[in-house]
């Protein structure tokens, strides 16, 4: 049995497991929604899906590399594993029911979607505008300011 797990209650252990894995999700959850504005706008939902969950993953385990304890930094990559492969999954169902292989078959109706990384990235930088916007508007009532 593994060191951390003396003395633990079966309670401490789904406790500590949650937290564990919920950080692994939260992590590829945040990232991949970033991502998905500006990565592999023109691949094909298997793709795309992969892309930018195989980036989220990286990044997420990277973050939580640097984000524990030495001794448990061999556990940052297990984290995010569980949710970024349910992740993948998700997103490329969800992608694939969107996907038209052919620009003539996509009903008039229908409206289609930038495929411009720059607009992605636009798109990004405004909600970073308006966040921050809150923050100091936030601050400013506080009277944190003056």
């Amino acid at each position: 049995m593994l060191a951390i797990f003396e003395g633990a209650t079966a309670r401490d252990i789904a406790l500590g497991a949650t937290v564990f894995f919920g950080i692994g999700f939260l992590g590829i959850y945040i990232i991949s929604m970033i991502l998905e504005y500006f990565v592999g706008l023109r691949s094909p939902p298997r793709q795309r899906a992969l892309l930018t969950v195989g980036l989220a993953y990286v990044a997420t385990t990277i973050i939580l590399l640097f984000a524990v304890p030495i001794e448990y930094a061999v556990w940052a990559p297990l984290a995010a594993l569980p949710a970024a492969i349910g992740w993948y999954f998700y997103l490329k169902s969800h992608l694939s029911r969107a996907w038209f292989g052919n620009s003539e078959d996509i009903p008039d109706h229908m409206e289609v979607a930038a495929d411009d990384w720059q607009s992605g990235i636009m798109k990004l930088a405004l909600a970073v505008l308006v966040l921050v916007a809150i923050f100091l508007f936030r601050l400013i009532r506080q009277g944190i300011f003056g």
